[in-house]
């Protein structure tokens, strides 16, 4: 393996472009020749990351396991093209003569469906491309094409690309990503995906980034075609104009993250890789492929892909893709039949896991030969137990996937159980700390509405000494007919009615009723949590069938949502409480002290529930409570249908009051 100037490269800061003074804003022109000390001009931009060093890395840690996804989508997709370009003309013929031979003629406008942009594609303002070739060098002043000649090249043409785009591929799955954070919105609306959004989605995929990865970003544009209705597809795709696009947004915070992240190239789902209508007067493709090099691709198929990278739970993968060898070409379908052979060391546990764990385990076993029939697959993976007789069972049984399985599957559910194991310990002194804090409120409160013993002696005495006075005032003083009597009630020297005491405890021992069953249930959920982490006998492949059931029933049971919605039980105990002291200090002689309180627990009210609705409203804010995220989940069916009519209108409107773009064959064929 040779060493390439390119494996160790350093580039220039955002800040510090252009490279060579004199270039337009934010060029690299001149930056790849000066690395390579090559004095030709340039004309493969970031592929050049794409070394012989980079690309051996990759096939080792990624190739492991034979899997295939394709990116292509049908050439005769989308129907009609995008921004009113030819379609797919397909003829088939049979050769003239008596033996049976048939033949088909292409013919298609390279950007009409999945396709590769090359450095020819999309110039500067200017009117330069990539490395300051002239737009007079690939056009006359009539629009047209200049005479070609394939055995005389012309500069950065799309020929320069066979055999370079090889390499770690990254997939940014936006489209679920926001499906998952309650984002919904249409791919045929202007829907603008941020640099920050980007980076959250790499987050939530525990995706890292590394210079020279070919990144794939998945807004849906495909998802959304494959469903629609013709009628909806003639709306959006020819009677709307400008046509509305989820894409990547474009402004300068974005051109930033890009470029500090260095990919050898970068593809999308959709017709443009921005976000369209734009409102700049420059767009991401000029910095993309005019000034730094890097070919974008458009329309690609990322729906198996997508699939695939969250069954495994791995989002790289290693990829391949040969554009035609078209001499002088413009663009070019990207012919990629993405090489996707994740590495089993780093299989996240899902679901479905054991089943992608016996298709691995399987291709290892035969490599080069037809696969397992769906049925005797089916018999193998959705019963768990004994599994068919298989000749095969044997040496499945004991392949290394299964110990690695359950290494994951160890490391994953230990994850998962310890962070709920914390939450439930800090709940439970939480718990302890308040029950004992309102018992001692209670002791006080409970005694108001006993009978207190001293007043029962008090009430005899008072009574004995009433007898005893009028007896003696009988005798001594006739004309007395009654005596005050010397006892009053011990509930009006109180100064609480008997109702405002009654009201206190009931608050509160419905308070310390939630604080106990909060406790009650978090020693239960401690319980399942050992069960479900309790280990596991038999041979590696059926431990990991047994933990993939138990893991089954445990989300199907839903135990980690009773587990995060523990936390409702002291919210509403505490709300209890405070209720209990505004009632208990409503009196006239305490009037400041309440007004005070009860401002103080309105206040309490509002913020919570105003920061439980921010929460619904935006999945992204800090202000998350316990029962947010399933609450999201809940609600998700409504959601999606108001999601869909507000589509609906917005599309109805949009063809109303936008001209229609209706082009006959001719001003097809110009454009």
């Amino acid at each position: 393996m040779s060493e390439s100037p390119f494996d160790n490269i350093k580039f220039p800061g955002f800040s510090e472009l252009p490279f060579r003074k004199g270039d337009p804003d934010k060029a690299i022109w001149g930056f790849y020749e000066h690395v390579s000390g090559s004095k030709t001009p340039d004309e493969l931009g970031a592929l050049n990351l794409l070394t012989e060093k980079r690309i051996l890395k990759a096939s080792r840690t990624e190739i492991q396991t034979g899997k295939v996804c394709s990116l292509n989508w049908a050439m005769h997709k989308p129907a009609p093209p995008s921004f009113g370009r030819k379609g797919l003309e397909h003829k088939i013929k049979r050769w003239p003569g008596p033996k049976p031979i048939i033949d088909d003629e292409i013919g298609s406008n390279t950007q009409s469906g999945s396709q590769w942009d090359g450095f020819r594609h999309f110039g500067t303002r200017e009117g330069l491309f990539y490395n300051g070739l002239p737009e007079s060098e690939i056009v006359d002043s009539q629009g047209d094409g200049l005479p070609l000649s394939p055995d005389k090249p012309q500069r950065n043409g799309i020929h320069a690309f066979q055999g370079k785009i090889v390499g770690r591929g990254v997939l940014l799955d936006y489209y679920s990503y926001a499906k998952e954070k309650g984002i919904h919105y249409s791919a045929v609306e202007r829907h603008l995906v941020t640099a920050e959004d980007l980076e959250a989605c790499a987050k939530a995929q525990n995706l890292t980034f590394e210079t020279g990865d070919i990144l794939f970003v998945r807004m849906g544009y495909v998802d959304w075609y494959e469903n629609a209705s013709e009628q909806e597809r003639t709306e959006v795709l020819l009677k709307a104009y400008p046509p509305y696009l989820t894409g990547i947004r474009q402004e300068f915070e974005e051109v930033e993250w890009f470029w500090n992240r260095h990919f050898a190239a970068v593809a999308a789902d959709t017709p443009s890789f921005e976000g369209r209508p734009s409102i700049q007067e420059w767009d991401l493709h000029e910095y993309l492929l005019s000034l730094w090099g890097t070919p974008i691709g458009e329309l690609f198929d990322l729906e198996e892909l997508a699939r695939t990278c969250k069954a495994l739970g791995r989002y790289s993968f290693f990829v391949t893709s040969s554009p035609l060898h078209v001499v002088n070409g413009i663009a070019s379908p990207p012919n990629s039949p993405l090489s996707l052979f994740q590495s089993t060391k780093s299989l996240t546990v899902m679901a479905e896991d054991v089943a992608i764990a016996d298709d691995i385990a399987r291709s290892s076993l035969h490599q080069g030969e037809s696969p397992a029939s769906p049925e005797s697959k089916d018999e193998g993976l959705d019963k768990f137990g004994e599994s068919a007789v298989d000749p095969e069972e044997d040496e499945l049984e004991n392949l290394p996937i299964w110990s690695t399985y359950n290494q994951e599957a160890i490391k994953a559910d230990a994850s998962m159980v310890e962070g709920s194991h914390r939450e439930i310990d800090v709940l439970l002194v939480f718990t302890g700390l308040f029950s004992a804090v309102l018992t001692t409120f209670i002791i006080q409160t409970y005694q108001m509405i006993l009978p207190d013993p001293i007043d029962e002696t008090n009430q005899l005495l008072g009574d004995l000494k009433n007898i005893t006075l009028q007896l003696a005032a009988v005798q001594m003083a006739p004309n007395i007919q009654t005596l005050t009597p010397l006892r009053q009630s011990s509930n009006g020297d109180a100064g609480l009615p008997d109702s405002q005491i009654e009201w206190v405890n009931g608050l509160w021992f419905a308070a310390l009723a939630c604080s106990l069953s909060a406790a009650l249930v978090s020693m239960l959920a401690k319980q399942w949590l050992y069960a479900y982490t309790r280990g596991i006998s038999g041979s590696p492949r059926d431990r990991a069938r047994k933990r993939q059931n138990r893991f089954i029933q445990f989300r199907s049971w839903h135990v980690l949502t009773v587990i995060n919605c523990l936390p409702l039980l002291l919210h509403a105990a505490l709300f209890l409480f405070f209720g209990g002291i505004v009632v208990l200090l409503w009196q006239e002689k305490l009037v400041p002290i309440s007004v005070a309180t009860i401002v103080i627990v309105a206040l309490a009210y509002i913020f919570y529930a105003g920061s439980m609705w921010i929460s619904l409203v935006s999945p992204d804010c800090p202000y998350q409570h316990p029962i947010s995220t399933h609450l999201h989940d809940w609600l998700k069916p409504s959601r999606d249908r108001h999601a869909s009519c507000r589509t609906g209108k917005r599309r109805s409107r949009l063809i109303r009051s936008e001209p229609t773009w209706n082009l006959d064959e001719n001003t097809q064929e110009k454009e």
